[in-house]
């Protein structure tokens, strides 16, 4: 007996201009302010900084933007890690988190932008890109 299986996915756009400025659900979203920082500034920043230096994590989870002003506890240079207060171990080349890479808690660089939407949005928001949105793949 022989089964088949149908393609259910829709073809990606070719191009950048094809794809869509929105989401597909319409709905606008906000753009937070790191989403421009690259990782040379964080890595900039962090091999720069010094214990007691303002640090801001980042936490993203079911669309919510939470940023954490807090400051450095501890620098190892020689291993690449810079140690945040309540927070963990990071690496200091990219601000991800030592013990979860590919999680959704990082490092950025305590701009003013940043520092202000964090003292307007004390418990986070909902709907804000964390990367730039031309940057965005939308799959249908």
């Amino acid at each position: 007996m022989k089964s088949v299986v149908a393609e259910t996915r829709k073809p990606r756009p070719a191009t950048q201009e094809q794809q869509p400025e929105q989401p597909p659900s319409g709905k606008a979203r906000k753009i937070s302010p790191c989403a421009y920082q690259t990782e040379d500034e964080i890595a900039d920043y962090y091999r720069n900084a010094t214990t007691g230096s303002v640090a801001v994590v980042r936490q993203t989870q079911g669309h919510m933007l939470v940023y954490a002003v807090t400051e450095v506890e501890g620098l190892n240079p020689r291993v690449g890690r810079v140690y945040i207060k309540q927070h963990g171990a990071f690496y200091m080349k990219s601000g991800k988190n030592c013990f979860h890479p590919k999680g959704q808690t990082t490092l950025v660089v305590p701009t003013e932008d940043v520092l202000k939407w964090a003292a307007e949005h004390p418990r986070g928001e909902f709907d804000y890109w964390t990367f730039p949105p031309e940057r965005a793949v939308f799959r249908g």
